[in-house]
């Protein structure tokens, strides 16, 4: 959608998915060329602190098009700052969330969001109720599960 500026809004302790999660959007963007970049913006799971963070986003000269969160609670307040402002998703901002949530369906336009595949879910926990039961624990390994994009309409052209 031709988006050169996206801002990742994230909370400000760092944890180790939230770092895949960053690298693999950068890595995306250099892939991608074009001089496409990447700002991070830091909240402390206030609504306050992510609304300083949508207006330091949008004070920039060349602000972000494109936002992606990391928390589901950060897209209410970030519906209810863009309409105080007047901005318009998805043609003056797309929105995007890493995390998903069952209140999405109830909001307009729909969400973009990516979900687990639930089957690899599924049967990782499954797994490892099996394990439970035959040996008294659950040993504890990464396991990755891949996330399915569920497009909403919140993902426009990039506005100029």
């Amino acid at each position: 959608h031709g988006h050169r500026v996206i801002g990742i809004f994230e909370y400000q302790e760092r944890r180790p998915g939230l770092l895949v999660e960053e690298r693999g959007l950068q890595r995306a963007l250099t892939a991608a060329g074009g001089g496409s970049r990447l700002l991070v913006f830091k909240d402390d799971f206030s609504p306050p602190s992510v609304a300083r963070s949508l207006e330091s986003a949008f004070k920039l000269k060349e602000r972000p098009t494109a936002l992606v969160f990391t928390r589901a609670a950060q897209v209410l307040t970030c519906f209810s700052w863009l309409v105080s402002k007047g901005i318009r998703v998805p043609a003056d901002v797309s929105l995007v969330v890493l995390p998903n949530d069952s209140w999405y369906a109830e909001l307009y336009p729909p969400l973009s969001y990516y979900e687990p595949d639930t089957r690899t879910y599924s049967r990782e926990i499954a797994r490892q109720v099996l394990e439970l039961v035959n040996t008294g624990r659950v040993t504890r390994k990464p396991v990755k599960i891949e996330l399915e994009h569920v497009a909403g309409a919140t993902i426009g052209p990039a506005s100029r």
